[in-house]
């Protein structure tokens, strides 16, 4: 049999046993000074007083315990990653003290010191993806996780506001029915973060592809951040490996597993209750289509109605042409790739002074409340006066079709949109996709490369 080592948890319950035993036998002390020594005089009571009568008790030298007791839990407080091995002579007196096997007690198994369960995912390495935020833009954050052959957790991951890598060092343990996996880490060196990992593995016994759960952590201002959280396992380097924040709607961002970006693609989604029973990425696809079931469109053999939103009277006399040209061009990509029925009020009128001229309100009103899909371009120029395109965004967002933004990415600084759109993209971006494009002629090659995961249909 394997000897048994006690993690940092393990051996504070280990000694919390042995002070309550001493103080059962104690019938001159009350709780109070029993709690006082314990937390004034630490060293002075742990070593000595309590030393001394323990290894009466069990006949063990007291410069042992002193060596391989509390003064490894003294080290074992700097770094809650070690663990402590009792040799038998220890065993045998802690036996003796209580009368029975102590140890395998604590530990919760009969004999083992690594249940099965654990041992699949010793010297294992996983990639970690979460829903994040930075500078006010939405996206998908990696981290590095890996986990050793005593249970022993190290992540790497990306302090952003500090721009660069952090480290994290902790234990793992089975946690609930066994069915789940429990990570408590903290920073490596200040110790000033706290993170906790709750993941389903399920009861196979077997490691799962990639593992669903919830995360908490404080930041810099020790406020309380919490999330949904993917695992994936991975032969990655941890060494090697760099945390990265993919912003939404980049090229790097849907290079990402699909199913991850729709499972994490909400910033308030799955975060109440995280499913079960799901282990691959087919099966959480699958979840993800029927979760989302109200928002799908059966558009297999037939064109999908789609009203295509871009200012009119807003623009410039200068710009207007052009953008109409342009628009032109992305009605024709989204047909031809998406097999999309386009509908856009823009491309009905001839001119600026025509729309006051051309009734469209109710044709607008009529193809808004019976269009399937919703795509928006915002134009790269300085609009004159407010656009009724936002308030057609607005009327959509109450509907919950699928909609594709297309805005131009500013140079050096945030996306050029309204903080009303941005806000509502973020929160709701389950059906809500935003592109980023830096010439509108970029917005056809676009739409044809991705083609219907545009809009998250296949």
């Amino acid at each position: 049999m394997q000897a048994p080592k006690l993690s940092y948890d393990q051996t504070k319950k280990l000694i919390t046993m042995i002070e309550e035993k001493y103080f059962s036998s104690l019938t001159d002390v009350t709780r109070e000074q029993f709690d006082e020594w314990r937390n004034n005089d630490y060293t002075k009571f742990r070593v000595k007083k309590l030393g001394a009568y323990w290894l009466q008790e069990a006949a063990t030298s007291q410069d042992y315990l002193r060596r391989k007791l509390y003064q490894r839990f003294n080290e074992m407080n700097e770094d809650r990653t070690q663990s402590f091995a009792p040799t038998k002579t220890f065993l045998a007196g802690l036996k003796k003290y209580f009368g029975e096997d102590i140890i395998h007690k604590i530990m919760g198994v009969s004999g083992e010191t690594i249940s099965d369960k654990i041992n699949v995912f010793k010297d294992s390495v996983w990639i970690y993806y979460y829903y994040d935020e930075f500078n006010g833009i939405s996206g998908i954050s990696t981290g590095i996780l890996s986990i050793d052959s005593q249970q022993v957790v190290h992540i790497k991951d990306m302090l952003h506001e500090r721009g660069r890598p952090v480290f994290y060092t902790g234990r793992v343990k089975l946690a609930g029915d066994n069915s789940l996996l429990l990570f408590e880490l903290q920073t490596r060196q200040t110790r000033e973060r706290d993170l906790h990992i709750l993941v389903h593995i399920g009861n196979s016994g077997s490691k799962p592809e990639i593992a669903l759960g919830q995360y908490h952590n404080l930041d810099d201002n020790l406020t309380i951040v919490s999330g949904t959280i993917v695992l994936a396992d991975t032969k990655k380097d941890f060494d090697a490996f760099l945390p990265t924040f993919f912003e939404k709607g980049t090229a790097k961002y849907h290079g990402l597993k699909k199913q991850v970006k729709k499972y994490l693609s909400e910033k308030s989604g799955n975060r109440i209750k995280v499913p079960h029973n799901i282990y691959s990425y087919t099966k959480l696809g699958k979840w993800i289509d029927d979760k989302n079931s109200r928002h799908k469109i059966n558009v297999a053999n037939s064109a999908v109605r789609t009203f295509v939103s871009a200012p009119i009277t807003s623009l410039s006399a200068d710009s207007f042409k052009s953008f109409q040209s342009k628009i032109t061009a992305v009605k024709a990509s989204l047909e031809a790739s998406c097999r999309c029925n386009c509908y856009c009020a823009l491309l009905k009128v001839k001119s600026q002074d025509e729309w006051a001229e051309h009734l469209l309100f109710k044709q607008i009103m009529e193809e808004l409340r019976h269009c399937q899909l919703f795509v928006m371009v915002v134009p790269p120029y300085e609009l004159e006066r407010q656009t009724s395109a936002f308030i057609e965004f607005g009327f959509i967002y109450n509907r919950k079709i699928p909609v594709v933004i297309f805005v131009e990415k500013g140079q050096g600084e945030s996306v050029k949109i309204p903080n009303l759109l941005r806000g509502a993209a973020n929160v709701s971006s389950n059906f809500i996709s935003t592109y980023f494009y830096k010439d509108l002629d970029e917005i056809p090659e676009i739409i044809k490369k991705f083609e219907r995961t545009l809009f998250g249909l296949s």
